[in-house]
Order: C-alpha cells, then structure tokens, then sequence
C-alpha cells in the first residue's frame, strides 16, 4: 500500500476533521499555556514538558528531541503506521471514507477485497498450526528440547503441521478455496498432487508491523536431511522477505508499552526467540536475506538504536557489512556485538548465563570501530603490502565522517600501523577518491563526500527559519537562490513558494530530517533586533561565499582572455571586490 496517493483535498479534509490537539491529547496529556499546548514527549523520557503542540497551524514539535510533523505523521510514529495506514486510521476516526481511485492502474476495492482474503486465510492457518501441538506429543518433546518455553511457543504462535493434507481439508472447510491457499504460499503442486508446503514441519508465523500473519517459516523437527532445514513459503502479495522482519510485531507492542533503547538483530527464528525468553523484547531478525533499506526504515519506526549480534563467522560477510551501511545511511546508531566461539545467542546464554550476554550486548562497538578491527583482522600487518591496504581500506571507511569523528580513529589506524597522524589527514582530506579492496566492499570506488561548512549550513538554517516565520526584516527574493548550496536549494524553493510550517514539514521531514529539524525548531531571541541582526550577518556569510566562489571562477579565467573580454572580466572581479568590503547584499 506504500505506492498509493492520495488527493490534496482529501488529506486537507482529514487533517481539518482531525484536530491535532484532540488527536495528541488521546495519547499525551496537553496542557495550555498561552497560545501553544504543551506535554511530555512521547517520543523520549523526559521530566519536564517540552512538548509542543501548535493548534493554530496544526503541527507539533519537540524542543528535546526535536520530533515534529503533523497529526498524520505523529500517528505514523506513535503507531509504527506507514503512511497509507496512519491515513485510514484517521479517516475512521473522522468518518470519512476513503477515496476509490485506481492504485497502479487496478481497481483499488478489488486489491482491498483480494488482500483481506489472503490475510484471513493465513489467519486461519497459523490458528490451527497451532491447534495441532496439541495433537502431538512429539512436536512439544521437539520445542521442549530446543528450550522453547510453552510461554514462547504463545508468544510466538508456534505450531506444527501434522502431515502433507491435513491443512488443506481444514482450511476447505473454513470456506478458503485451493486457489487462494496456493496463492499465500501455503500449498503448492508438483506433478499434479497438491500438498502443504511446510509439510512435518514445526511452524512459526512471520507476522508484519501491524499483527498480520503475512507468511509462514517452516523447520524441519529430522536431524539429518537433505533438503533444507528452514524454509519460507512465497513470497506474495502480502509479503516481500526484504520489507519484513521476524518478531517486529513484538517489538513494536514492547515500545507502544513504555518505549525501547534499541533493537537487536540476530540471525534467525529460533535466536530472536532464545533472547525473548531471557528477556530481550525487541529481538528480531531478518528473513534469510542480507539486511534492505525497506527494513532499516521499518527500524527506524521503532528506534534509532540497533545493535546486531551474530555470530563471528557471520558478522564478517560482505553481505552483512553492506546491510550495517544501510542501517547507517538511514541514520541509525548501528553497534555491532561479535559473539566469540562461534556461538549463537541461545546457546551462549545456555553455557555462559544471561549476565555474560548482557556484557556483550552493553560492549559492542560502534559501526566503524567495528569496520576498522574487522579490516585488522583481513591483514597482515607486519608485511608492508598488507599494511597498505589496511591504511587504504581504513581511510575509505572514514570517508563519510566529520572531521571531528575521523580524528578519533586517526589514533586507531597510527597505532595499528605507526603511519602518522598528519599523513592520514592528508590522504583522507587531499584525495578525492580511495580506493576499495573486495575483500569488503563492492568494486566500485568510495568518493568522499563533499563537505560543506558547518558555518554556512547553519547560516542556512538561520536565514531559512526566518523566512520560514514570516520574519519582517527577511525579504522573500528570488536573488537568494544563488547564495544557498544546492543541498538546501528546494527548501528555499519551498518557502519561496508560500510553504508554511506545517507543509514544509510535510515535504521535506523525510528527506531533509536534519534540516528540517533545525529549521522549525530554531530558538529565535525574545528581542527582535538581536534576530535581525543575527539575520544579516548569517544571510551575508552567504552572499560572501558566493561571491568569493564567483571571484575564483573568474580568477581562473583570466589568463585565457585578451581585449574585451578581458576587460568585461576585470570590471566584474572590480564590482565584487567592491560589494565584498562594502558588505552589500544583492536582493
């Protein structure tokens, strides 16, 4: 449903129908003080109300945190909704229907029919897999001896599938047709027998975000086989293996219960369980497959905090390194926690006790600190070659920090290795591109960020809240466009255009989190002189970047130009040398 749009005018009627006030007060108590109503932040702890909610322009913003958006985007958060759910939440709230327009070019009501029918089958389904482990003793002895707990075996829906027919005469019976089993992945067809798909199989139920059971996997209860221990069924309209993960349903109650301090990830079914049953609620797992950025997104909902904890073996895959990028990229603080021995969790808890694997969870490193030991690892580094390429390979991973996060590495890398400082600084700030070794990343070469400085930007940020507030002495001209850094260059588009707050939240929270942020949320000083002043100077800072920027342009220029064009140059390179000393803003 992430693909479907919905008309302007409608979401304006809902978000009118909507109050946010009455809509934040259900999950937040509010309170009016002046004009603003305030709370304690549902989205961190907090002792005393920083929590904002501005009825007027139907927005909220945190002065802690510094979550904001409207009352569509606070019900995606509070819910862990997508966007398309928060919207239909809202339009039952208001009694309103939902627009029957085609999605991707099918009639929308027949994909709502079709998808109801799935989910009640594999609703049904998971019921009475789970109904049979109590028809068989040998599948409770097999949980029994894995130590999964009859709370767990609940908790998790566990069940089992007696035979290779069984499920489909039941699921006949409740009115489900065999073309619709086949559909869900729960029976398939081989010359021409059709049969259960997960067969003398323990079941676990891969259930999504909002509590539907969406798919099936299946592990086999023999000890030695020679097919697949673990399978899924298909993947179907209801259920793509990169956009779910396993136990996400729990983790989101466990945050809607009292909020959580990270995730951890571990490798597979029966690990996310062993760490429920020790007490980690928000254990969960990918389903088979390297870590997407649907996923990393379906964390964020939940928590910034991730730490992944697999086995050594595992944790150093190629495929594993580029899943902790994704999860950095979509700004998670990704901690990586190596379990020793080859273990896994359940069976490090087994042999070692909980304490042990709390040590392990509370000392795992940060991403790049993880990244440079694991490149230790891969080399030699008493060898000069193998010494190269760790430096190498160890500057392309520090190539997306700040300066201030690289400088703290710097020392990792000298001590490793005793190349020093002042060099690694100038191979990682004086070279545009590094080159990448295969052992660890894709073949394709990393090229550093460009870096803007941090002076603009939050002169950006200054200039751009202003205009946002409708700031008397900051005039609305097209002439700034050529003072902003392309980054940035829509947001001032945007404003331009006549955006207030809470649609400038609306546009741009997703992509420019950070900017946006900051922008809303800037503190203006109470005395209206001081915010003018503070105005010009950063609107200046600028327009002097520009120009300077204009000034080498055509400094570099000069050499190649005789007679009028030439002199048309000079004139130039005259005028702004001008308008750099006199100060002066062109708008």
């Amino acid at each position: 449903m992430d693909g479907y749009r919905f008309d302007d005018r409608f979401l304006d009627e809902l978000k009118l129908k909507n109050n946010i006030v009455t809509v934040i007060n259900g999950y937040v108590p509010l309170e009016k003080k002046g004009k603003t109503y305030w709370g304690r932040c549902p989205f961190h702890s907090e002792k005393t109300p920083s929590f904002a909610v501005n009825e007027a322009d139907q927005y909220y913003h945190c002065f802690g945190c510094k979550a904001s958006g409207n009352v569509i985007k606070f019900v995606m958060e509070m819910e862990s909704m997508t966007f398309y759910d928060a919207v239909k939440m809202l339009a039952e709230r208001a009694n309103m229907e939902l627009p029957k327009m085609a999605e991707d070019g099918e009639n929308f009501e027949k994909q709502k029919k079709e998808r109801e029918q799935m989910l009640a089958c594999l609703k049904s389904a998971a019921k009475h897999y789970h109904d049979n482990l109590k028809k068989s003793e040998f599948a409770r002895a097999y949980l029994q001896g894995r130590r999964i707990s009859p709370e767990m075996v609940v908790k998790f829906g566990i069940g089992y599938s007696l035979d290779y027919n069984e499920i489909i005469t039941y699921l006949k019976s409740q009115g489900f047709s065999l073309d619709l089993m086949k559909k869900v992945g729960i029976v398939k067809e081989k010359d021409g027998r059709n049969y259960d798909a997960l067969g003398e199989r323990i079941v676990f139920p891969i259930i999504n975000i909002y509590g539907d059971v969406v798919a099936f996997s299946g592990r086999t209860t023999k000890a030695k086989v020679d097919y697949a221990k673990y399978i899924n069924t298909a993947e179907t309209p209801v259920f793509t293996k990169g956009k779910n993960l396993f136990g996400i349903n729990l983790a989101k109650k466990a945050k809607q219960a009292g909020g959580i301090d990270r995730l951890i990830i571990v490798e597979g079914q029966i690990d996310v369980i062993a760490l429920h049953g020790a007490g980690y609620g928000t254990a969960i797992a990918s389903l088979g497959t390297a870590l997407t950025v649907d996923q990393a997104r379906l964390m964020k909902r939940l928590s910034d905090n991730v730490v992944i904890c697999y086995d050594g073996d595992f944790a150093g895959t190629k495929a594993t390194l580029r899943g902790l990028d994704i999860l950095k990229h979509e700004k998670i603080n990704v901690r990586v926690a190596s379990i020793p021995d080859g273990l896994d969790p359940d069976e490090f808890i087994l042999k070692r006790g909980k304490a042990a694997f709390d040590k392990i969870i509370e000392n795992a490193k940060p991403l790049i600190e993880y990244k440079l030991a694991y490149l230790k690892s891969q080399y030699d580094l008493t060898d000069f070659d193998g010494k190269t390429k760790f430096v190498e390979e160890a500057l392309a991973v520090l190539s997306g920090l700040s300066e201030v996060e690289a400088e703290v590495y710097f020392d990792y890398i000298r001590d490793c290795t005793g190349v020093g400082k002042d060099f690694l600084r100038n191979k990682l700030y004086k070279d545009n591109t590094l080159k990448i070794s295969e052992n660890m990343f894709p073949k394709t070469a990393i090229t550093r960020e460009k870096r803007v400085d941090n002076k603009i930007r939050q002169a950006e940020y200054v200039v751009l809240a202003s205009l946002l507030r409708n700031k008397k002495y900051a005039q609305k001209s097209p002439k700034l466009a050529d003072y902003f850094t392309d980054e940035l260059a829509e947001l001032l588009n945007g404003i331009l255009g006549g955006m207030g707050v809470p649609e400038f939240i609306e546009k741009f929270e997703g992509e420019y989190p950070e900017a946006v942020g900051e922008i809303v949320n800037y503190d203006f000083a109470e005395a209206e002189t001081v915010n003018e002043t503070c105005y010009n100077d950063c609107l200046w800072v600028l327009c002097k970047e520009h120009l300077l920027a204009r000034q080498k342009e055509l400094m570099g220029k000069m050499s190649g130009l005789i007679g009028e064009d030439k002199k048309e140059v000079m004139q130039e390179l005259y005028f702004i040398a001008q308008k750099i000393n006199g100060k002066k803003v062109d708008l």
